[in-house]
């Protein structure tokens, strides 16, 4: 049995601006509400999906501008630069999708993400005191009481979960990446959490 050590996947919004998506009459059309309830981890129809268009929101300290890197507000839906995808390609597109989208951005050019390399049924429910119904309904509860089963073969990079259509991990190499690269807006400060490996 072993710990790991993970950060959710996510902007720092406290320090830097992030997007909205603003092409939607109700939730039910959102990127958001799409990739959590229908998507389920599986790639897009590129032929019949409908770009999301996004406007700049402040960020908490009230800042606004195009400094940051990524954007999670539609999180498991993602935002990057163009920068960050130059940087981390050779991580982000063997585990996932680039997916159009307009922003309001003149300059600094984004594209959209998905993850599509879920671990697949790798939790074990009784050893992380889940009850089954609640984890199909509502997600991880809480993850720092997740334990995985022993044969789980966890990725060096980014981690997702079949039982959970709406959260996503990565791992201190990830981080590692994204620091050495100089990518801006990544939280790594109040998102580090702990899962166990039996």
């Amino acid at each position: 049995m072993k710990k790991i050590k993970l950060y959710a996947l996510r902007g720092l919004t406290r320090d830097y601006s992030s997007f909205c998506q603003t092409n939607y009459e109700s939730l039910n059309e959102s990127i958001l509400k799409k990739v959590i309830e229908e998507q389920c981890w599986k790639g897009f129809d590129l032929n019949n999906f409908n770009i999301p268009e996004f406007s700049l929101c402040s960020s908490d300290s009230g800042k606004k501008n195009y400094q940051f890197d990524i954007s999670s507000s539609s999180c498991p839906f993602f935002i990057f630069s163009e920068d960050a995808i130059e940087k981390l390609v050779h991580i982000l597109k063997p585990r996932g999708q680039f997916l159009p989208i307009i922003t309001s951005s003149k300059r600094k050019k984004y594209m959209g993400y998905y993850p599509t390399k879920p671990l697949v049924n790798m939790i074990d429910i009784e050893k992380s005191e889940i009850d089954n119904e609640y984890l199909e309904t509502f997600g991880i509860k809480e993850i720092n009481k997740l334990h995985l089963k022993q044969n789980a073969k966890l990725d060096d990079y980014i981690i997702c979960f079949s039982e959970d259509r709406a959260k996503v991990f990565v791992t201190e190499k990830f981080r590692n990446e994204v620091e050495q690269a100089g990518l801006k807006g990544f939280d790594f400060i109040y998102t580090k959490v702990e899962i166990t490996v039996l």
